[in-house]
């Protein structure tokens, strides 16, 4: 699912403070919670996440390797969210960062509201029987549907992190404390998150405020993919929640990483990586869109023909219509600037 561009409000998402993006990446923190520049790196995993991600939305590819889809389950979202609360800026001011929320805040539920509506009328796995004004409002606030409950984990955890950054005469470790336990609140007791969620957020925040580096934390390379492989051979742990689940996703956030050294010319693989907010929004309609090709594409058994037409188009699709709304300056209106694409 983006010189300096902290200001933005995606940037708190995806996007936070680029160089330009053939520049060879690093991140040097001045200050922690601070902005830093974009890393290469973490564009190349939100790639392949955001890849994942389409693919396994993709309901015939879904049912047609269930093993695979809770493999890439148990890691690809905890992967953004660990990114994510690494990156988090706390040193805006709080104008700055409301008005970033705010700028989430509205694709999200534009979005999130057009999903409930179409819903209650496609036979999609989510489909809502009855929809009243109450349905509408639980799932916009409470229990979203589709791939948008990201956006809303991500507003409320930024939100309490935020907050709780900014009270004075505490030390760091304690202050991080009090997120973990903010989040236990706002999971158990109000149901506004998965706690599970939120502690992978809570985890990239902890990152930072060790001062480690993301990518020195994730040393292991290409070795993390052995015990990753060994892992696997516990399929009832395959859940984000469980201490395999969090070993898998170490594992295979090392694994990447040690792989990107024979990505990190690939500029359409980056630049998708750059990009990862706008296909999160609008990939939903792509795939939902390509489920009539399935049939005409039942002569590969395999569903590899129809996976790759289908994410193909997803994402391409996702980013097309995100030009068009900077060209027709329609993009302000979602996002509240000109320019979402970078």
């Amino acid at each position: 699912v983006l010189p300096d561009q902290s200001s933005k409000a995606s940037d708190i998402i995806f996007q936070m403070s680029i160089t330009t993006p053939c520049r060879p990446a690093v991140l040097r923190q001045k200050q922690v919670g601070g902005s830093a520049k974009r890393m290469d790196e973490l564009d190349f995993l939100k790639a392949v996440f955001i890849l994942l991600m389409v693919a396994f939305h993709l309901v015939y590819i879904g049912n047609k390797y269930p093993y695979a889809k809770a493999v890439v389950y148990t890691f690809h979202m905890p992967g953004f969210l660990l990114i994510s609360g690494y990156l988090a800026n706390t040193q805006k001011t709080v104008r700055k960062f409301l008005r970033g929320m705010g700028r989430l805040l509205l694709p999200y539920l534009i979005m999130e509201g057009a999903y409930i509506i179409l819903a209650a009328f496609l036979p999609i796995r989510e489909h809502i029987d009855s929809l009243t004004v109450g349905t509408f409002l639980q799932h916009l606030w409470l229990k979203p549907l589709g791939p948008y409950w990201y956006l809303h984990t991500l507003v409320i955890c930024s939100v309490m992190y935020f907050a709780i950054m900014r009270l004075p005469l505490l030390a760091n470790w304690m202050k991080w404390t009090f997120v973990l336990f903010a989040y236990g609140a706002l999971a158990f007791g109000l149901h506004l998150i998965s706690f599970t969620h939120a502690c992978y957020f809570a985890g990239g925040i902890a990152i930072r405020l060790l001062h480690k580096d993301f990518i020195s934390f994730f040393r292991f390379g290409l070795w993390g993919f052995i015990p990753f492989a060994a892992l696997l051979f516990w399929p009832d742990q395959l859940h984000s929640g469980t201490f395999v689940g969090v070993l898998i996703v170490y594992c295979v956030i090392c694994g990447l990483l040690g792989l990107y050294p024979y990505f990190k010319t690939n500029g359409r693989l980056l630049f998708i990586g750059r990009n990862t907010l706008v296909i999160l929004l609008f990939s939903p309609v792509f795939t939902l869109l390509v489920k009539p090709l399935v049939p005409f594409l039942a002569f590969d058994p395999t569903g590899m023909l129809f996976l790759l037409i289908a994410v193909s188009l997803a994402v391409g699709g996702s980013l097309v219509i995100a030009r068009v709304m900077e060209k027709t300056h329609t993009a302000v209106c979602l996002f509240g600037q000109s320019k979402i694409l970078h």
